[in-house]
């Protein structure tokens, strides 16, 4: 049950931009917010606004910095926030950046792990009658620019990795215009199972999946925030209250716990697939990552 929204002068600043923006009415709900700073688009939010990182650390406020959504000044806002001596946590990588290095930012990449969504599915494809996991179709939002692309793409890699075992190939293709991202990564996993991955420039709340086992069929709808799961008994619907994971995920984060921080991926690999985005969309052809 989640908890009533937290009023103090003290907190999180939390940064996204539009996408994410649906995140930030929960967040409250999981931890103390002092504030909000927007790296994209408008955003309307009851939040107390910054304008930027510097003004939100300068006002005295920030325990910790989380940043939900990617943007290009992210490396030099983590490090204006490791010389203030104030945590920083972000939902994904910053492009050649390592961890805890010069930055000193953690990456904590088990966001996909508290969609409500997602656990669901999990607690169904457990049962013995679903048999095991063999496809995974996923389609999720993100894809207003190379960054906001590149994180959903690994958010939705790493579900992959969780529901059907690692990746061991993928073949990636995008395309762009007007400032929208559209990627589709096909996947073969190390035990032989594959995936569809699609990111979109829109934003679902509880994005969008179907997983077929070799005893049933599972899939959740993100648009009507629902989780349908199939059977040979029929069917049925399971209300889905709080569809974004991000105020669950970022309590979990700041309390250090493993399944929000531990990524399933490869980092040579995480790494690889921003530049294997850009270069898809440049050749206009499908990039091999191995």
């Amino acid at each position: 049950m989640s908890r009533p929204p937290t009023t103090t002068d003290s907190g999180a600043i939390i940064l996204c931009d539009s996408l994410r923006a649906g995140a930030l009415a929960g967040l409250p709900r999981h931890l103390p917010v002092a504030g909000f700073v927007s790296t994209g688009g408008g955003v309307r939010t009851e939040l107390p606004r910054f304008d930027d990182v510097t003004a939100a650390l300068d006002a005295g406020v920030a325990e910790v910095v989380v940043i939900l959504s990617p943007y290009r000044g992210m490396a030099a806002d983590a490090l204006l926030c490791r010389q203030r001596q104030v945590p920083v946590i972000t939902a994904g990588p910053m492009p050649g950046v390592a961890q805890n290095r010069k930055t000193g930012y953690v990456e904590a990449a088990g966001r996909w792990r508290y969609h409500l969504t997602v656990q669901r599915l999990f607690q169904s494809s457990s049962r013995p009658a679903f048999g095991s996991p063999v496809y995974l179709r996923h389609i999720a939002g993100g894809g207003r620019n190379a960054l906001g692309l590149w994180w959903a793409a690994l958010e939705g890699l790493e579900l992959i990795a969780g529901l059907l075992g690692t990746p061991r190939r993928l073949w990636v293709t995008a395309t762009r215009g007007g400032g929208r991202w559209h990627a589709t990564i096909t996947v073969i996993t190390i035990d032989e199972a594959s995936a569809q991955l699609v990111i979109t420039p829109t934003a679902v709340s509880g994005d969008e999946m179907m997983l077929l086992g070799t005893g049933g069929l599972l899939w959740g709808e993100g648009v009507r925030e629902h989780v349908i799961e199939q059977t040979d008994g029929g069917s049925r619907l399971l209300a889905d209250d709080e569809a974004w994971p991000d105020g669950r995920w970022a309590a979990a984060a700041i309390a250090g716990d493993a399944l929000a921080l531990q990524s399933s991926m490869d980092d040579a690999l995480r790494q690889a697939l921003l530049p294997a985005l850009r270069r898809a969309a440049r050749q206009r052809q499908p990039v091999s990552l191995v």
